[in-house]
């Protein structure tokens, strides 16, 4: 019995030796932040949050990356990292990947620009009891283009397909790109012609408005800035 004693207690240190160096790791503090830019408008990249693109993190001499969100407005910052070298890159958004950069933590003011797969912008207006609105596509580095949205969230500037008070699309696959690019596309809500459009604005709300649109080459929205709409 006293072997075993003895024995449990060597055990019980050597446990206690590896948590307490363990409990002497820095904690990791160090920061990763900067922004992503659309070639297109030369402004930073209007996604939605959350799951509108990640920024990719490979530590060097690993082999799969780490992977965190970026924000609605085209930023990106992660300060829970630890002061090595990474390889750094947007990825899983409505774009291009961009080429990597290779840098060493704490690294801010990074700066990416990126081919989105479609742009899409406009105007907005409330008139008459409804939204007025007037939108325009321009054709990025995407396949075919499939769909436009226009979406409008009652007092919530974090506006987007998944967060919103109503959202109306239209299927465009079936019409050329050349087409879309080439025209204005106009329309109010609520819509007489469309009853499943009917989105009535209130006095005294304040809205804000978003267009997105996509392409056969993401099942993720590229966005519009969100535009503030008070009643």
């Amino acid at each position: 019995m006293k072997k075993y004693i003895i024995l449990f207690s060597i055990l019980l240190s050597s446990a206690c030796f590896v948590s307490c160096e363990l409990d002497d790791w820095d904690e990791p503090t160090a920061e990763v932040s900067g922004q992503v830019i659309d070639a297109i408008t030369g402004k930073p990249l209007q996604s939605q949050q959350p799951e509108g693109y990640q920024i990719s993190l490979l530590e060097d001499g690993y082999s799969k990356p780490n992977l965190f969100w970026g924000m609605a407005d085209g930023n990106f910052k992660n300060t829970r990292l630890f002061p090595l070298k990474y390889t750094v890159k947007p990825t899983n958004g409505p774009f291009v990947d961009p080429e990597v950069q290779v840098v060493t933590l704490p690294k801010t003011g990074l700066t990416f620009t990126v081919q989105p797969y479609v742009n899409i912008s406009g105007t907005v207006s409330i008139e008459g009891g409804a939204f007025k609105y007037s939108a325009n596509l321009k054709k990025g580095a995407g396949a075919k283009i499939t769909e436009m949205m226009f979406i409008i969230s009652d007092g919530n500037p974090n506006v987007s397909t998944a967060t919103y008070s109503f959202r109306g699309g239209q299927d465009v696959s079936q019409i050329p790109d050349a087409t879309l690019v080439s025209m204005t596309h106009n329309g109010t809500i609520p819509s007489s012609g469309d009853p499943g459009k009917f989105y009535k604005p209130l006095p005294g709300k304040t809205y804000y408005v978003r267009f997105a649109a996509k392409t056969s080459s993401s099942a993720r929205y590229n966005y519009s800035e969100p535009i503030k709409l008070v009643n």
